[in-house]
């Protein structure tokens, strides 16, 4: 519960990315209904979905409940010869569920808060290795975008907190002030672009983003109102080997203590 607080999810989410990725995961894997369901106390919180308009169950009607208990794919081929859901309401009424796969979504320090899942309303026998396969791409996918929602908020909290979340995030994370100086690089970073934060704490942006995507990068800090909410861009950094990476930034504004920081995450 202290793991799924962290993410500031109390309803369901407009976030265009993640219903991308539920149309996705519909058509990769030929269901009708995906869902990012989180596992709460007392209820199961839909924070996205497709093809359904229930919003919240209670976690002991939940077939994810269940899923977040395994580490690895649930898979339900028929609901109505399964005991622990053939009386479920969610078999036996309207929805009329029949295949359930869940996959846990999983924290970086292991916790599951939920899980990705997808329904059909009919039978189906089971998942092929291709389609368990892309499940854990889509899951991993879903928990960056979950990822991201947790740093802004810790962003929005204060400096100090979002420094502390972000040296546990696997995506490279660079902060710098309205001068253009690097005040922040986490340890994917560090790997990333292979300098240590001592080597480049303090150093100007543009010794890894070279002159030729500079004036691009400074395009995407000048719309303040747009990075308030965050913007993307897509152009290529130098590491310290001098070998250009491409990436697509997420780049944000914020202010503390009347100081103006970026931050860019590498997606």
């Amino acid at each position: 519960m202290a793991a799924l607080s962290e993410y500031g999810i109390d309803h369901g989410l407009c976030d265009p990315g993640l219903n991308n990725l539920l149309n996705l995961a519909a058509n990769v894997l030929n269901v009708p209904i995906v869902l990012v369901s989180l596992i709460e106390e007392q209820r199961q919180l839909l924070a996205a979905g497709l093809g359904i308009s229930v919003c919240e169950t209670s976690r002991e009607a939940s077939f994810c409940a269940h899923a977040i208990l395994r580490r690895k794919i649930m898979v339900i081929p028929d609901a109505r010869f399964d005991a622990r859901f053939k009386d479920n309401p969610m078999v036996v009424g309207t929805t009329h569920i029949r295949f359930y796969a869940g996959i846990p979504l999983r924290t970086l320090s292991g916790y599951a808060i939920g899980t990705l899942c997808i329904i059909d309303l009919k039978p189906r026998r089971t998942l092929s290795a291709r389609d368990e396969h892309n499940m854990q791409d889509l899951a991993a996918l879903v928990m960056d975008r979950l990822e991201m929602r947790r740093l802004e908020l810790a962003r929005n909290a204060s400096q100090v907190r979002f420094e502390n979340i972000a040296n546990t995030s696997l995506d490279s994370i660079i902060c710098v002030n309205d001068k253009g100086i690097i005040t922040f690089w986490n340890a994917s970073a560090e790997k990333m672009l292979e300098y240590s934060r001592a080597q480049i704490t303090g150093n100007n942006i543009d010794t890894i983003v070279p002159k030729a995507f500079i004036e691009k990068f400074n395009a995407a800090v000048s719309d303040k109102e747009a990075l308030i909410k965050g913007v993307t861009v897509e152009l290529k950094v130098q590491s310290r080997s001098e070998a250009l990476i491409p990436v697509e930034l997420s780049v944000s504004m914020w202010a503390d203590d009347f100081t103006v920081s970026y931050g860019a995450i590498r997606m």
